[in-house]
């Protein structure tokens, strides 16, 4: 009889298993023993050990083990949909926004004229260079070279020119401005512009009211940035 009960249950469980929808066995074996034992024993307390007590008790924890493993199965099955739509709802989205002429480099360049003297500059002459992106690449950092030239014969004038374009550039849209990311001048010391040109300049550039911006002195000649070099992009003289 108990031999007959557990093959019947065994061709049962190896058709339905073919057949089934996603099933927990590790939950269905863990949980159809516990409650068999537990059933088992509580059957076997009030009419004793027989094929039939032993039977019920079996039955008992094979249905027990059904339900778990269709159970947790379906739990499983509904974290793991759950887990993919997070997965895909976080995914990033690409940034499509066209590169146009009017986005900038967060850059400019200033560099001296050279003057009759090796390695002095000319007085209140300079070059202003802004890297602006072409308008017909698609390529984030392909740029081209627009240069402004500032040449007067006093310092006040000069600083005052220099001051309005270093404002002109600093209101145009330029890469990083919506991550807050501080502007660059660079100031290139030769030839060598004397002595508080650049305290100047960086006065001028740093105490801005439009925005954040840092500079550098580098104590060489000026050379395009290294993306636009390398492109062989022409300078606008």
């Amino acid at each position: 009889m108990l031999g007959k009960l557990i093959l019947s249950t065994s061709l049962a469980l190896l058709a339905w298993n073919s057949l089934s929808p996603p099933f927990d066995w590790r939950s269905a074996i863990v949980c159809g023993l516990a409650a068999g034992v537990v059933s088992g024993v509580i059957i076997f307390s009030f009419v004793g050990v027989s094929l039939g007590s032993i039977g019920a008790a079996a039955m008992i924890g094979v249905s027990a083990g059904v339900a778990a493993g269709l159970f947790f199965a379906k739990q499983g099955d509904g974290a793991k949909k759950a887990a993919t739509s997070d997965t895909t709802m976080r995914e990033p989205t690409p940034d499509t926004k066209p590169v146009t002429a009017a986005r900038i480099a967060p850059q400019l360049d200033i560099y001296f004229e050279p003057s009759a003297s090796p390695n002095r500059a000319a007085e209140f002459r300079c070059t202003l260079v802004v890297y602006e992106a072409r308008a017909e690449s698609s390529e984030p950092w392909n740029y081209s070279i627009k240069k402004t030239r500032i040449a007067e014969n006093s310092g006040a004038r000069f600083y005052q020119k220099l001051r309005q374009a270093l404002q002109e550039w600093l209101k145009r849209e330029a890469v990083g401005d919506a991550e807050k990311q501080p502007r660059r001048v660079v100031v290139y010391m030769t030839p060598f512009p004397g002595d508080g040109v650049y305290e100047r300049i960086r006065e001028l550039a740093e105490n801005n009211e439009i925005r954040k911006c840092l500079v550098v002195r580098d104590r060489g000649t000026w050379t395009p940035l290294e993306s636009v070099r390398e492109s062989g992009i022409p300078s606008d003289e």
